[in-house]
């Protein structure tokens, strides 16, 4: 009996289906009966709604180092996200800063507005969060959190080896594109570079020699963090983003079409790693 680990966000946590991750159609239920059979296999399913990338590591680092498990699936989600406590209480606490829904553009939302606060020390108004929430994400730079996510994939390919678990990462939701990763040593300039790159050094305000400073300074934080390894991602450019086809029952979450496509996908990656 394999046992194995999925950590994320909402996706990975299936919201917008029946009965969540427990609905067979879920892609993490779909992918393990590929892989191994129905019956030869135990699912831990840590995942939670609206989660960052800093608290899917950190509760991804957790499960690995408390309990063995023969494979893990990292799944990450989108960069900008800050997840936060207002205040020590005996009801729920906790909320997310995050940019947006994950939807295509025909069914895109405005960000959610986050429940108001009123604890023993502090009172927050769903208002003032959502406010506050909007321009603090906009002061973010999203390359820090790449360089983020780099780190944590290392320390979590060094703790997976440790415990003798297979360690693989899912993109649900990242944001650059195909080749991302690929680095020119030489001199480069605009047309060299991806779109989501040329996006990230804002290429249309800077002169050709800050642009080529400043990308070769990129990929020096991705090395120092140990480099992004692809051999341990199945989707690293194909994020699940790209694949949503139909949506669950909150008109936001993929559907169960959807989730097939990623499993089907996710499945025939897997193949080639092993």
């Amino acid at each position: 009996m394999r046992n194995i680990l999925f950590t994320g966000c909402s996706i990975a946590a299936g919201a917008g289906l029946d009965d969540t991750c427990n609905n067979p159609g879920h892609y993490s239920n779909l992918l393990c009966n590929n892989l191994f059979g129905k019956n030869d296999y135990q699912v831990t399913n840590i995942s939670v709604n609206g989660y960052s990338n800093e608290r899917i590591f950190l509760d991804s680092a957790s499960y690995l180092m408390r309990e063995h498990y023969d494979y893990a699936f990292v799944a990450w989600t989108s960069l900008i996200r800050y997840v936060f406590w207002t205040g020590l209480e005996l009801y729920e606490c906790k909320r997310s800063f995050t940019p947006s829904t994950m939807a295509p553009s025909k069914h895109f939302h405005k960000s959610q507005e986050i429940p108001e606060h009123n604890g023993n020390n502090m009172s927050w108004s769903s208002r003032e969060l959502t406010k506050l929430s909007e321009k603090f994400l906009l002061l973010n730079h999203e390359h820090y959190y790449i360089r983020d996510i780099v780190n944590y994939v290392n320390i979590l390919i060094t703790i997976a080896e440790s415990t003798g678990t297979k360690i693989y990462f899912i993109n649900n939701l990242l944001p650059w594109d195909q080749n991302y990763f690929n680095y020119t040593p030489t001199t480069i300039i605009p047309s060299m570079l991806t779109t989501f790159t040329n996006q990230l050094l804002c290429s249309d305000n800077r002169d050709d020699e800050d642009i080529n400073k400043l990308y070769h300074l990129m990929h020096q934080h991705y090395n120092e963090q140990g480099g992004i390894h692809n051999n341990h991602w199945l989707n690293l450019y194909t994020s699940f983003y790209s694949m949503i086809v139909d949506f669950g029952y909150d008109n936001e979450h993929p559907g169960l079409k959807s989730n097939k496509l990623f499993a089907d996908f996710l499945t025939e990656e897997f193949k080639k790693h092993n």
